[in-house]
């Protein structure tokens, strides 16, 4: 998948997103993140409630960091902890 575009238009979550997450089928706020060094990040906020982060994960890490980050999530969750999970695409991919 190539580099995915903010900065084009910050209000719009670009066209391959929306495609490869079917949770994303819908219309949404945009927010921009602030302050981030390393990755694009905007917030979203679904007409029905639902809330996302979106991130364009810099690519100094290897796609594999998503693997690592469900990992945490799951054994945080597990243990009781409220925390986000990751949203897998149509194809069941992390990212």
């Amino acid at each position: 998948m190539k580099p995915l575009d903010f900065d084009a238009d910050e209000a719009r979550i670009p066209e391959e997103v929306c495609r490869a997450f079917p949770a994303l089928e819908q219309d949404f706020l945009v927010e921009e993140g602030e302050g981030g060094l390393l990755h694009d990040t905007r917030f979203l906020r679904g007409e029905d409630g639902r809330a996302f982060v979106l991130q364009r994960v810099n690519d100094m890490f290897s796609p594999g960091i998503h693997d690592n980050i469900e990992r945490v999530t799951r054994h945080l969750s597990q243990r009781g902890l409220v925390t986000f999970r990751l949203e897998r695409t149509r194809d069941g991919a992390l990212f």
